[in-house]
């Protein structure tokens, strides 16, 4: 009795064909940079209007402002709602 072949599954990964050059992988790059920065001044800027009291909206569209809020802590003074009567 001959003991059964061993099979390995060869993992195979995808690999560029050929180099990228300088000027691809800086454009590429750039542009990922340029996303990042975009993002990180439209956050700074709405922490900036919530702390100021100065924004309309902190909630997503979808989203119920009555609803309690989820995640850590209490969170009352983040509902800012000028165009809304006092309730």
């Amino acid at each position: 009795m001959h003991p059964s072949p061993i099979t390995t599954k060869s993992i195979l990964m995808a690999v560029p064909k050929k180099r990228a050059s300088k000027t691809k992988k800086r454009t590429r790059k750039s542009a990922w940079n340029q996303k990042a920065i975009q993002e990180a001044r439209h956050s700074f800027s709405l922490s900036k209007a919530v702390l100021t009291r100065r924004t309309h909206f902190v909630y997503r569209k979808d989203q119920n402002p009555k609803d309690p809020p989820k995640g850590f802590g209490n969170r009352e003074g983040i509902l800012i709602n000028k165009n809304s009567p006092a309730e």
